[in-house]
């Protein structure tokens, strides 16, 4: 590790080895769902992905589906992809 981040790092850097349950644990994993997920900001898509006005694309982590789409030249909005009357999904992501 450079000094430098010796110098202004945090002297906790958590554990050297990532214990194994933690990628079996539906505790940790509903913990990372509330705690990264849905706060961190998300690269859902790129600005080519939806190159039309009316293009859309759908991006799905975790248990969220966001429906991201260009609504203007130069607009992009973002939705939960689900209808409001029925709870199902609006889009399903196809790979092309």
């Amino acid at each position: 590790m450079p000094d430098i981040l010796r110098m202004t790092g945090s002297e906790d850097i958590g554990p050297l080895e990532i214990p194994t349950d933690w990628y079996l644990s539906r505790d940790v994993y509903e913990r990372e769902k509330q705690r990264i997920w849905r706060r961190r900001w998300q690269v859902a898509c790129r600005e080519e992905d939806i190159p039309e006005v009316g293009d859309s694309w759908v991006y799905d982590v975790a248990d969220l589906s966001i429906l991201v789409v260009r609504s203007a030249s130069d607009t992009f909005r973002a939705f939960y992809n689900a209808c409001l009357h029925r709870g199902r999904s609006l889009r399903i992501f196809r790979a092309e």
